[in-house]
């Protein structure tokens, strides 16, 4: 029996509802599993964390490939679903945005490197993608199901429309690509969007490192603050600086004073962060 036909079985045994407020777009759908265990290039004795596992299909194939699977899920009305599924999984029935992400995964994986694969419930994308990426101990890739849309938003460069403080983060973390896109047919209940899988590759060092992490997240919140402001503004908010103090800053590290944030490049918004920590 496949995995599909197991899930909907189980499924419609425990009579189960869907929560859209969850987020719960099941991807039951086999093919589109396959290419998202093919696409992680799972091997045997990977450690991979998996957010969201719904029936647990994606956790079923990638437990077929070996690897020691560790599920975070909200809703533990699937806990005899995903019993019957993928009964090798460690499920823990926490919400992933509250969950102590790096003790589970020591514990799970005795502190060993693990990645990330899901099919993100998308209302956390923003949220889980911004805490996994700065933890301590970041996983080694991401590898997603999220909206198309805030894959472009993901993926654009500094001075684009789009550009976000979720863009930096992420991209100060790794590589973003889109591996493939998912038509809303393939999710049970189809959502009103579609969907890509998003690739993650973990940069081997980040592009930007400033002296002080923290100045330095202040720094790329403040940019993106207020988008129709200049950088110099968002700093004396962010800050407390007068105007006179910010602006000779800003052009203290090269840049015109009347910049906005959201143009500057990873590498700039450090040089801001480590004029600050200077300055303080």
């Amino acid at each position: 029996m496949s995995h599909e036909l197991k899930a909907r079985l189980a499924l419609e045994k425990q009579g189960f509802r869907f929560t859209h407020s969850l987020g719960q777009n099941f991807l039951l759908n086999g093919q589109v599993v396959d290419r998202i265990a093919q696409e992680a290039q799972v091997e045997p004795g990977d450690n991979i964390l998996e957010i969201g596992p719904g029936a647990g299909v994606l956790t079923a194939a990638l437990l077929d490939r070996g690897a020691k699977v560790l599920a975070l899920e909200l809703d533990k009305g699937l806990e005899e679903v995903l019993a019957q599924v993928a009964p090798a999984a460690q499920v823990v029935f926490q919400d992933a945005l509250k969950a102590d992400i790096a003790g589970l995964t020591r514990q799970a994986f005795g502190g060993a490197p693990f990645r990330v694969v899901a099919n993100l419930p998308y209302y956390i994308t923003a949220d889980i993608l911004t805490r996994l990426t700065r933890l301590k101990t970041p996983p080694h890739s991401i590898l997603v199901m999220v909206q198309k849309e805030a894959a472009g938003r993901i993926m654009a460069a500094p001075g684009e429309k789009r550009y976000c403080l979720l863009a930096a983060t992420v991209q100060n973390y790794g590589a973003p690509r889109v591996a493939f896109q998912v038509g809303p047919e393939a999710f049970t209940p189809p959502p009103h969007v579609m969907s890509v899988l998003l690739d993650i590759e973990r940069h081997a060092a980040p592009p930007a490192q400033a002296r002080d992490e923290e100045t330095f997240r202040k720094v790329m919140a403040a940019c993106f603050a207020m988008r129709r402001k200049t950088l110099v503004n968002n700093l004396c908010a962010a800050f407390g600086l007068d105007r006179g103090a910010a602006a000779g800053l800003v052009e203290g590290c090269g840049l015109d004073a009347h910049v906005r944030g959201e143009a500057l490049t990873l590498e700039q918004m450090a040089r801001v962060a480590d004029a600050l920590t200077t300055e303080a």
